[in-house]
């Protein structure tokens, strides 16, 4: 009866779009915080996108420029997310106007513009297969970032 019990918790349930997004989240943001990782003085850090404070790589947050919840096309792209400090990402509600002054310096009005579109235009959900394409690329972007900083 035991293993029965056993194999039964064991078995590995199907995934649902849900759990493939939460997947991708955890995979994009652990990408994210590295890519904007740096070191210095012995120690991997993130500079906050928005207040510039130098941060401990593994105390960083991934914060949205257009919040994931109310801009959903945009919740995985990876422009749109950038290392930064938990009191400018939760506390402050991602401190918008010094994110866009940010995003402006690096892309621009034009470029901001252009994100406006793809944030606000029609939004269809990703499908299974488009969640997994993502998820692997994510995975090899994280790996290289992973063999380039070896933190």
């Amino acid at each position: 009866m035991a293993d029965k019990v056993l194999a039964h918790n064991n078995k590995k349930k199907p995934d649902t779009k849900a759990s493939l997004k939460r997947k991708l989240r955890v995979i994009l943001h652990k990408y994210i915080r590295l890519r904007d990782a740096y070191f210095d003085d012995g120690e991997w850090w993130v500079r906050c996108v928005t207040c510039g404070e130098r941060i401990p790589y593994k105390a960083s947050t991934a914060g949205h420029f257009f919040p994931a919840g109310t801009y959903p096309a945009v919740r995985f792209a990876e422009w749109n997310i950038n290392g930064q400090c938990i009191r400018c990402n939760k506390y402050q509600h991602g401190a918008l106007i010094l994110y866009t002054i940010e995003m402006i310096r690096r892309h621009g009005i034009k470029g901001l513009d252009h994100f406006y579109g793809i944030a606000t235009g029609k939004y269809q959900d990703l499908t299974m297969a488009e969640l997994h394409d993502l998820i692997g690329l994510f995975k090899r972007k994280l790996d290289e970032e992973l063999k380039l900083k070896s933190v």
